[in-house]
């Protein structure tokens, strides 16, 4: 306690002292006072660039969620990272992760679409298909997955979830013109003929109505 109190005279006279904040950042890790230790990786942070502050932030995230757990604290340091670095890896995963647990919906679909632009491929592809099972459920957003759904199967023509997601949406009497728009295409180009007439044969019983 002594030496804590001696380094903090210290940062009363020089606020941005290096070895004083190094110090008591010493001493409040081993005593595990997380709240102290997050005042001082804040100070850190004001005096810091932004190379410097990210790993600040990382760690103040980290201190909120495994020792103080507080997850909105965590996510807000996490975004402060992204401020700083948009297509920062680490804080986007960790955010998926937070936002996942707390039910967070529509904050979680954001950062997967940010995710979505920054990847390629089948990593691409599964994060497409992850935001249309969030549009289609939790958010109850059907129109909007339909169109997420129909980028999947541009993509990948028969990609069987997508396909069963954009079949099923036929029995949806708002979604079924819709879904035989975008299920014409892939029949037609995956040489399904059957269900290419039996699609012709349901959107005339539509017309039929």
């Amino acid at each position: 306690e002594a030496a804590i109190a001696t380094w903090r005279d210290v940062l009363t006279d020089q606020p941005s002292d290096a070895g004083a904040l190094h110090a008591l950042e010493r001493l409040f890790q081993a005593a595990a006072r997380w709240r102290d230790l997050i005042d001082i990786l804040r100070r850190k942070i004001d005096i810091a660039n932004n190379e410097e502050d990210i790993p600040l932030l990382s760690r103040v995230a980290a201190i909120d969620e495994r020792e103080l757990h507080e997850s909105d604290e965590a996510i807000g340091a996490w975004l402060e990272v992204l401020d700083r670095d948009g297509e920062h890896t680490r804080a986007l995963v960790e955010l998926a992760r937070l936002y996942g647990a707390a039910e967070r919906h529509a904050d979680l679909i954001d950062v997967r679409e940010r995710q979505a632009a920054l990847a390629h491929g089948d990593e691409q592809l599964a994060l497409h298909v992850e935001i249309a099972k969030l549009l289609a459920g939790p958010l109850a957003r059907p129109i909007e997955a339909l169109d997420r759904w129909a980028f999947v199967l541009q993509a990948e023509p028969q990609h069987p979830e997508a396909l069963a997601a954009v079949e099923a949406a036929l029995n949806d009497l708002d979604l079924r013109v819709a879904a035989a728009d975008v299920l014409r295409p892939v029949y037609a180009a995956t040489a399904q003929d059957q269900r290419l007439a039996q699609l012709s044969l349901r959107q005339s019983e539509w017309t039929d109505d």
